[in-house]
């Protein structure tokens, strides 16, 4: 189900430093599973830091046809997310045309449906996941069922050759071969095709506690330094970097080919430390404990709790403050692939979001914090008739 990596992904230093365990093995972040289905289990989750380019990674790596073969996670079509599409693309429109657009790791096709709705005549995705990749080509979007590797990157060559823009948003640190990505990069980009690389950042996780970015999918907590070491014998540099506040902080890094005639930026270089991790240690063990204490407070002064959003996150939660269905009633989500089924390793179900209103629930552990504002006011009603949302993080906040 997993194997174990010790040799850094970006530079291939084998002297890496243990940093961050969980007390338990954790379950499968994604792994929403119906009442009747087996759950896929539980796997260590160990994080390793290289002192040498400051890449940080998970000892453990899933087999991926575990992890995406039904995947449930749907690209939001919240407001926030439509605000930062027309960031990304307002970005990458100051670097080029955008006329032909691949995306690796491309859901179920929102991001490209965008693109083309703003001026790209000739999209392309590839995704591993059959029930996202189906879901995109009945909206009209090409899309190759599969990993990003060799072979279908030459089907994808066959299908757009030479693009204007790759690019790759929150499934770069998902890939195990680092090293094998950027030589299929090098299969489909011309002398002047712009490569976009949006990362969550992992100085952000490691600034504001955002324990919540530690699961299996997130094999890589990236800094511009490891992505440069990676890039040191390759045929592409760094262009440009750009940072946006989407999914609790995410990185984008622009790549070029090194005989480009367009000039880099100047890049400046962050110093991440195993002290960092240390610190971001105790925090994460102060905010778990905090908020377990304030659920069986809750609990035992006979108020309901529920949660509001199922998510990786979420599962992240659940599992590191040990929740089960006596702690949280249910948690409430819009994904309807996700009505109905457990949140992965508890017997916790996810309804409706209807359902913190009708149930009448006075607490809702926000589980989405990077959709927080735009929660609070889509539930004012909920607020209005005496609920409360319970905030966890570096602090633990109620409204």
């Amino acid at each position: 189900m997993f194997k174990v990596r010790t040799n850094c992904r970006a530079c291939g230093n084998t002297d890496l430093k243990q940093v961050f365990s969980f007390d338990r093995p954790m379950p499968l972040a994604n792994s929403f599973r119906l009442p009747t289905e087996d759950q896929d289990g539980h796997v260590p989750l160990t994080v390793l830091f290289c002192p040498k380019c400051t890449l940080s990674q998970l000892r453990e790596t899933v087999d991926p046809a575990v992890l995406y073969h039904n995947y449930p996670y749907v690209t939001s079509r919240s407001e926030t997310m439509r605000l930062h599409f027309e960031s990304l693309w307002s970005a990458v429109g100051e670097e080029c045309y955008g006329e032909s657009v691949i995306e690796i790791g491309s859901n179920d096709g929102h991001f490209l449906s965008f693109a083309r709705d703003h001026g790209a005549e000739h999209v392309c995705g590839v995704d591993p996941a059959e029930n996202l990749t189906s879901a995109a080509i009945r909206s009209g979007i090409t899309t190759i069922n599969g990993l990003f590797d060799t072979y279908n990157a030459n089907i994808i060559n066959g299908v757009i050759p030479k693009p204007d823009v790759i690019i790759a948003r929150h499934v770069f640190a998902h890939v195990d071969d680092w090293n094998g990505f950027v030589k299929n990069l090098d299969v489909l980009a011309s002398k002047e095709t712009l490569i976009v690389i949006e990362v969550p950042y992992v100085l952000d996780m490691l600034e504001k506690i955002e324990l919540d970015q530690l699961y299996h999918e997130h094999l890589s907590y990236v800094s511009i330094a490891s992505i440069r070491a990676l890039l040191e014998h390759s045929p592409f540099h760094i262009h440009k970097t750009l940072f946006f506040t989407i999914h609790g902080g995410a990185m984008v890094v622009m790549l070029r080919r090194n005989d480009s005639i367009r000039q880099p930026c100047i890049i400046p270089y962050e110093k991440i430390t195993a002290q960092m991790w240390e610190d971001f240690r105790n925090y994460a063990n102060t905010s778990i404990h905090a908020l377990k204490l304030k659920v069986d407070d809750l609990v035992a002064n006979d108020k309901t709790v529920c949660g509001f959003g199922a998510s990786a996150k979420s599962t992240v939660w659940m599992a590191a403050c040990g929740f089960t269905r006596e702690h949280i009633q249910f948690i409430c989500d819009c994904t309807p692939n996700k009505i109905g089924r457990l949140s992965p390793g508890t017997d916790v179900p996810i309804l409706p979001e209807s359902a913190m209103m009708e149930r009448k629930q006075d607490y809702a552990v926000l589980f989405i914090p990077n959709f927080r504002d735009e929660v609070i006011a889509n539930n004012k009603s909920y607020l209005d008739d005496g609920g409360k949302f319970i905030i966890p993080g570096k602090t633990l906040e109620i409204v």
